[in-house]
């Protein structure tokens, strides 16, 4: 039985300016991902939008990844981790014996 990926990246962004008089209950949102992969494709979509927007790794997932608006660039040029740098640790060696 396959395990089921929990999400375990987020990216959080700022949401455009309500037009005048409109209000809006949140400035920010946040959506997760199950690899880091997805999370810079949308994190990408977002800087189109606006400059605010935050990455890294939801608890318990260790090594804990925080990436600010101002590292946000240099994180999506980086090269990917592993699949398995994705996977919390007691499921990285199973993931390495089915590829």
């Amino acid at each position: 039985m396959a395990a089921r990926l929990k999400h375990i990246w987020y990216v959080s962004f700022e949401m455009p300016r309500a037009p005048t008089g409109e209000k809006r209950p949140y400035l920010r949102k946040t959506r997760t991902f199950q690899s880091e992969i997805e999370a810079k494709n949308f994190a990408r979509e977002k800087l189109q939008d606006s400059p605010a927007v935050n990455a890294g790794t939801l608890n318990p997932f260790l090594p804990k990844r925080v990436i600010t608006s101002a590292q946000i660039y240099e994180w999506l040029e980086a090269p990917l981790s592993s699949e398995s740098e994705d996977l919390p640790p007691g499921e990285q060696s199973s993931a390495r014996t089915q590829r």
